[in-house]
């Protein structure tokens, strides 16, 4: 058996710019990836208002860098005509690689609140703790694992990220003035004291502002990628507290769908969602 000097086991490799890669999924991790980073800071002033009565002020904030996104990294660009639509693929820098799925760390987000806590503590069988935060939370969207429309501009992705702008909670303890040694009462004993005495009330009252809420648009962007499509904005959008209801809670004729193959303008956190009020005892 003999073999061609110039024979081989394995086949000549194509150049890469030969290869299709349109049927596959390519990943592509940017160099700039590198591990988040947050900052917190806090700063607060508290004061003995009266006895047992304890008013604090503060202010919290925090700023998270080099937040992990994704775009696609060969971007199709857009339609010169949207009315006449050509293949996605032939508007591709790289024709023969579809989708790319590009990795990097060029996302962020901040969070700033204004935090009031008035604090009874417990003398003569009551105590209250009440908080209230006005607070404002930014960052990228998190669709699709925060996948961005255009890479060169995040910003069309940024605004109100699980904000929720007021935010009150008041909890209490209150022990009921009945049996022995209480206001009402208080000359029972034994086992009518055991039933009609130490009796406590205590609960938790929740106030909460509606979220902030993004709209989506199913008329495709026509890229090819996995950004998605959000409707044009002609007008605000949120109706007065008056005529809102459950089928009714913003007015779609404000936001009208794109052309198809462009990005609808409206941002991010555009919508405020329905309050919540609980009281739990």
């Amino acid at each position: 058996m003999s073999i061609s000097p110039v024979g081989t086991l394995w086949p000549v490799p194509e150049p890469i710019d030969r290869i299709d890669f349109r049927g596959v999924t390519v990943n592509y991790q940017s160099p700039d990836k590198v591990l988040p980073t947050m900052y917190h800071w806090t700063f607060g002033i508290q004061h003995e208002v009266l006895p047992n009565l304890l008013f604090e002020v503060a202010y919290a904030g925090n700023r998270a860098v080099h937040q992990p996104n994704r775009w696609d990294a060969n971007p199709a660009r857009q339609d010169a005509d949207l009315s006449r639509a050509t293949p996605t693929q032939s508007r591709r820098p790289y024709q023969n690689v579809g989708f790319v799925s590009g990795n990097t760390s060029r996302a962020w987000a901040s969070y700033n609140a204004l935090n009031l806590r008035l604090e009874r503590r417990y003398t003569g069988g009551l105590s209250i703790l009440g908080v209230y935060t006005w607070s404002k939370a930014m960052g990228i969207r998190s669709y699709d694992n925060w996948t961005v429309m255009d890479i060169n501009n995040i910003r069309l992705n940024y605004g109100p990220v699980n904000d929720f702008t007021h935010n009150a909670v008041i909890s209490y303890v209150y022990d009921l003035p009945f049996g022995a040694g209480k206001r009402f009462l208080g000359d029972t004993h034994g086992i009518a004291n055991q039933i009609l005495g130490g009796w406590q009330m205590n609960g938790i009252t929740s106030f909460r502002s509606g979220a902030a809420l993004s709209l989506t648009s199913p008329v495709s962007n026509n890229r090819g990628n996995r950004a998605g499509n959000r409707p044009d904005r002609i007008a605000d959008g949120n109706l007065p507290e008056s005529q809102r209801n459950v089928e009714h809670w913003f007015d779609i004729s404000a936001f009208p769908n794109p052309v198809l193959g462009a990005y609808g303008n409206s941002g991010e956190g555009i919508i405020r969602g329905p309050g919540l009020a609980n009281w739990d005892t």
